[in-house]
């Protein structure tokens, strides 16, 4: 979502990644998806017009777009070395993985960030000064450890 904290930070960090690992971040091929899986879609169709030869890497902002952008490229054999990345890990995300529609996603732990949140809240209240950014746990999923971490995601869900 353009404008969006979250999403901007995301940009941010998706830019200096690629940067620091000798890549190009394509700036005019940044589509913004409103963080929905349809619009993904159509913005995916986009970039294969300008990019008919494929690119190496299609990172989003969740695992739905992720997975939308993925099936949009399916059919482009230009695409089918792409690696598609989203950030979630929510078991909707580790499912894409699992049937082949993602290839890998960054689990935040949402526990962890909502744990840590209320705790950043009652120490700003007991007048603790608090850390600039406070990080959280993140994991990398892959079909490597999908069926693991959606065990995990599951029994922190009670299901």
């Amino acid at each position: 979502m353009q404008g969006d904290s979250t999403s901007e930070a995301r940009i941010a960090g998706f830019k200096q990644g690629i940067a620091e690992a000798g890549g190009e971040y394509l700036s005019a091929e940044t589509q913004y998806a409103d963080s929905v899986a349809d619009k993904a879609v159509t913005c995916m169709e986009a970039i294969i017009q300008a990019h008919p030869e494929g690119v190496s890497i299609i990172v989003a902002n969740n695992d739905d777009m992720a997975a939308g952008a993925a099936r949009a490229a399916a059919a482009f054999p230009a695409y089918k070395n792409t690696i598609f990345v989203g950030i979630g890990g929510n078991l909707a995300g580790i499912d894409a993985i699992l049937a082949g529609q993602e290839t890998m996603t960054v689990a935040v732990d949402g526990y962890d960030v909502g744990y840590l949140g209320v705790q950043a809240a009652v120490d700003a209240l007991n007048g603790k000064k608090l850390d600039e950014f406070i990080a959280t746990d993140a994991t990398v999923v892959t079909a490597d450890n999908a069926a693991e971490r959606r065990a995990e995601v599951e029994k922190r869900l009670g299901q």
